[in-house]
């Protein structure tokens, strides 16, 4: 396979990447936008890449947790989408990027796990 072939397909792997980021962490679609501009760059070096055997839970009614089988260079990070059962109002939380081992993101006190997943960043 050719260089730009590859190029073409990883654009549109980013891409798709970064659609079910956006759809998962609403604010880190600035985050994922950014890397799209390097993506090319990642390509021709290859230092850095997207983890890889990604998994989410939610854990309890409090909190949720993800891990990635592969780093490759790349980080990931729980998100948890909660809900104050006083206000109704839905909030992201989002756990500390990690390389290795699980990351968790923690509702607060008023609030309750509604929805969960992890984004990704090379």
């Amino acid at each position: 396979m050719k260089l730009a072939e590859v190029a073409s397909r990883l654009s549109i792997v980013t891409a798709t990447a970064i659609a079910v980021a956006a759809t998962f962490a609403g604010p880190l679609t600035g985050t994922a936008t950014a890397a799209t501009g390097t993506s090319t760059a990642a390509t021709k070096t290859q230092t850095m890449g997207w983890p890889t055997g990604c998994h989410w839970e939610i854990l309890s009614w409090q909190y949720t947790g993800a891990i990635c089988a592969e780093n490759n260079g790349g980080w990931y990070q729980a998100i948890a989408i909660c809900k104050n059962h006083e206000t109704d109002k839905l909030f992201d939380r989002y756990g500390p990027w990690r390389q290795t081992g699980p990351s968790f993101a923690y509702c607060q006190a008023a609030e309750k796990v509604e929805s969960a997943g992890y984004a990704t960043q090379p």
